[in-house]
């Protein structure tokens, strides 16, 4: 049977486009030149799900999203990877992309369960935008929070975009797809997350408190015995800022020991012997490793300080 040549070239095509976008990776959607970019791993070892419940809970909060109303613990049946994405230090513009395990009517579906709050669609089936809001969270009891609206989309059957109010930030970014170099520092066999950071000269410029660093990668994975590792490197200008960063990072290190010594000195100690930091040159390296035990105590003592500074600011009240 003969068949027209531009119907089987259009059939061709088809058939490639489907495969492009059934074999695409959440990698392929991200603004090729972001600075910042953060993976958070939902499939993780077994004795990790509290980290991740953790990681999970603070995308919630620092969106204002209130976990206990909103019932977000869950998001992790829904979502197998999340990738935060800033492609501009300097613009207050981040966004969230997902990798589903299941098909969008079904997520989208699930999600409106969870949350209580139905989504508002808008656009064709081809090129479909929800959005949701939510109430926000209460900081302090009576005062009244700022509404959060939500758009997403799903860019193929299971990866989808999440941004604040709208899209519109999101469709003016340039190339997509990071360099498979880049991949690498997100790909980490086993990492509950991997990211990066990149700044430029006038960034570090405009910003002479922070840490002197022009781009750094770190991951954090499960280790022996349930414990946590944590490994960093970041690159400076010169020897000299690398010099100055180094000592910036020990004197974080060594604040955040202060903080502890008020609850549990011993754990003070252990936090302190339990990170070390070295450089080479113009490169600091900070490698860290925190026991399940260690990894216990520090939750109950951020737990205790928590309820302290919320005693004194009930007391001030």
């Amino acid at each position: 049977m003969n068949m027209n040549p531009v119907y089987c070239l259009i059939v061709l095509i088809n058939i490639l486009s489907a495969a492009f976008l059934t074999a695409a990776e959440i990698y392929d959607f991200i603004p090729r030149h972001s600075q910042q970019v953060l993976q958070i791993n939902l499939d993780v070892l077994q004795g990790m799900e509290s980290f991740r419940d953790d990681m999970v809970r603070n995308v919630f909060r620092h969106s204002g999203i209130e976990n206990k109303k909103y019932n977000v613990s869950g998001f992790n049946n829904l979502v197998e990877k999340m990738v935060i994405v800033t492609p501009v230090l300097t613009e207050d513009s981040t966004f969230v992309l997902i990798k589903a395990r299941m098909p969008e009517m079904e997520f989208c579906r699930r999600l409106e369960e969870m949350t209580g709050i139905r989504q508002k669609v808008v656009g064709t089936p081809s090129s479909r935008v929800r959005t949701v809001t939510f109430s926000g969270s209460e900081i302090f009891p009576g005062l009244s929070t700022q509404k959060r609206t939500f758009s997403f989309a799903f860019l193929t059957p299971e990866i989808a975009v999440f941004a604040k109010n709208d899209l519109n930030a999101w469709m003016r970014c340039g190339d997509r797809g990071l360099p498979d170099q880049v991949r690498k520092k997100l790909a980490v066999p086993k990492a509950l997350t991997a990211g990066f950071l990149k700044t430029t000269p006038e960034f570090l410029m405009d910003n002479p408190l922070l840490p002197q660093i022009l781009s750094a990668s770190y991951f954090l994975s499960p280790g022996p015995a349930n414990s946590l590792i944590i490994k960093a490197a970041a690159s400076c200008a010169d020897e000299k800022s690398a010099d100055l960063t180094q000592k910036q990072f020990q004197q974080y290190i060594m604040v955040g020991g202060i903080f502890l010594n008020q609850v549990d000195p011993e754990l003070m100690q252990d936090w302190i012997t339990s990170v070390r930091i070295d450089r080479d040159k113009n490169r600091i390296f900070l490698n860290a490793f925190f026991t399940r035990q260690f990894l216990t105590r520090l939750e109950s003592a951020l737990d205790k300080l928590f309820e302290n500074r919320k005693s004194m600011i009930e007391n001030k009240g």
